[in-house]
């Protein structure tokens, strides 16, 4: 390998793209995957939260506030006339976007777990919540000029 070259593949445009739906189908099943293994394993009487699943939910719920409220804001805006593509190529761009993308995921099976172990309301709620904060964050909120 000469001096200067690199075997990284290009990042493109699609690349965060496919990353974030990836993470979110993942979200997704699993999430899914806990609460329906909650219900069949437990049924869907009275939950009995255990301690754990409670510091679970707020550790979740906290991670999520902060992906929300201070992981967000470090994504920087697309410059005027800076194309989509340039914009996702530029590793000032894509590794905060990233780190948003991956806490507020991570809050996400958090409370799946919390859920599995709990049952709870809150910790459903906070689950909806990190998922559709998850969708709703996707590559275009950030691609706006």
């Amino acid at each position: 390998m000469g001096i200067g070259v690199s075997n990284k593949a290009p990042a493109n445009q699609q690349t965060p793209a496919l990353l974030h739906r990836f993470l979110g189908i993942g979200l997704m099943l699993a999430g899914g995957a806990l609460i329906a293994a909650r219900h069949f394993a437990f049924g869907s009487g009275p939950p009995d939260t255990p301690t754990v699943a409670i510091v679970l939910t707020a550790l979740a719920a906290a991670q999520a506030a902060a992906a929300l409220m201070l992981l967000k804001r470090l994504v920087p805006p697309r410059k005027p006339g800076q194309l989509p593509n340039q914009y996702w190529t530029d590793s000032g761009a894509t590794g905060p976007a990233l780190r948003f993308w991956f806490i507020l995921e991570g809050a996400g099976v958090l409370a799946s777990v919390a859920y599995f172990l709990g049952g709870g309301p809150v910790a459903a709620a906070v689950l909806t919540i990190a998922i559709v904060a998850f969708w709703l964050n996707g590559p275009r909120a950030f691609e706006k000029e």
